[in-house]
């Protein structure tokens, strides 16, 4: 008996230390993804406010690349390109685009026009009425359900002709 509970124990235990070790790996990942999502943010907002972004550029002189032949091993490619590095706003168009996804992202710009909004709150209060309407009639004190759905059908008649 006592084996019994000793084994248990040193079972549950070990499955405790699994347990921890797997929380611990996929804590570091989330940690690192959360990271990299705050950077992206950080990003975003930076371009959409109109500081200055670090850009690269690589150029590639097409002549130059002929005359190697189109070889493209690194030692080729590095006569004919070029990498450039330049630090300045983002275009107007960028920031617009930037600014929309970051209002979007913290809640505070829908897609919908005013009437599209009020289009579907009205549908949410249809829907209501005649869920409330279907509990009302179904929870009629009589026991035939052919009754109880004729009665439910002629208040939707009813609830869709008042409209």
């Amino acid at each position: 008996m006592l084996w019994a509970f000793l084994i248990s124990v040193r079972i549950n235990y070990r499955i405790c230390r699994i347990k921890n070790y797997i929380q611990q790996k996929t804590d570091n990942v989330e940690k690192r993804e959360s990271e990299e999502a705050d950077e992206v943010l950080k990003n975003i907002y930076r371009i959409s406010a109109g500081k200055e972004i670090e850009r690269h550029y690589v150029k590639i002189d097409n002549l130059a690349k002929e005359a190697v032949g189109g070889d493209d091993s690194i030692e080729a490619r590095m006569e004919y390109m070029t990498d450039e590095t330049t630090i300045t706003p983002a275009s107007t168009k960028e920031q617009v685009a930037a600014a929309e996804l970051w209002f979007k992202l913290s809640g505070r710009l829908k897609n919908d026009s005013k009437d599209v909004e009020d289009q579907k709150i009205r549908k949410l209060k249809a829907d209501a009425d005649i869920a409330e309407s279907k509990a009302k009639l179904l929870r009629g004190g009589k026991d035939n359900r052919q009754v109880k759905t004729d009665e439910y059908l002629e208040g939707l008649k009813a609830i869709l002709k008042d409209e």
